[in-house]
């Protein structure tokens, strides 16, 4: 088996671009499940929004 001298190993892609690669398949596939977005997203904003409007007892 012989190895080719010439070629270089590929790098690692920079930092930012592995980042907005990443948020982009997590929006992606967060928006393409309808459920999971209820579940991420609504239910948490909801619970916040809930309880800061009731009132803490004294």
């Amino acid at each position: 088996m012989t190895t080719d001298a010439t070629t270089t190993p590929a790098r690692a892609a920079a930092p930012r671009r592995r980042v907005l690669a990443q948020a982009g398949f997590e929006l992606g596939s967060l928006l393409r499940n309808g459920e999971q977005l209820l579940v991420s997203l609504v239910l948490p904003s909801l619970a916040l929004v809930g309880l800061s409007l009731t009132a803490s007892p004294s």
